[in-house]
């Protein structure tokens, strides 16, 4: 997108915090003043053009103080729940008169990305931890495919019927 600088902005009650972030030297800043706050409560896409030239934005500290935000574009994250929780936004140091509708679309597209990795990263985490559940617990467990093949048989059930999962 011809910029300097990326990030995803995630957003909590007090503060934007960047998990991960390109050419950005800030892991975080309160949220009154985060452009990306403006993506989160508005639910819709951001472009400032010119951050200097707007009224909302011309004297907050990242604009006027560092890292002297002139360009920002930014694209809402949504979990499946439906929340925003952010935003993947692009910035640069100078202004961007020419980001048209065709870049939007790429943002938009690479923040539904982010936001599938979120997913599905919160997926792994709760399959792991159900895993950790059933590998400890002192019942049976045993799963099968739709062909009544078993694919999972834990511990105990090894000692309930007396055969090692494999054997099973």
């Amino acid at each position: 997108l011809n910029v300097g600088s990326a990030a995803v902005s995630l957003i909590d009650q007090d503060r934007q915090w960047f998990k991960s972030r390109c050419h950005v030297n800030l892991t975080e800043t309160p949220r009154d003043i985060a452009f990306c706050d403006h993506v989160v409560t508005r639910r819709d896409p951001l472009i400032v053009p010119d951050a200097l030239e707007d009224e909302t934005f011309r004297d907050n500290p990242l604009v006027v103080d560092g890292p002297r935000i002139r360009f920002y574009a930014g694209a809402p994250i949504y979990l499946q729940s439906g929340h925003c929780v952010g935003s993947l936004c692009v910035l640069d140091e100078r202004p961007h008169l020419d980001f048209d509708d065709g870049k939007l679309r790429i943002l938009e597209e690479l923040a539904s990305v982010v936001s599938e990795m979120i997913e599905a990263r919160s997926a792994r985490s709760q399959s792991a931890i159900a895993a950790r559940v059933v590998e400890s617990t002192p019942d049976a467990v045993l799963a099968t495919n739709s062909s009544a093949e078993i694919v999972y048989w834990n511990e105990a059930a090894e000692r309930m019927f007396g055969w090692a999962a494999d054997e099973a």
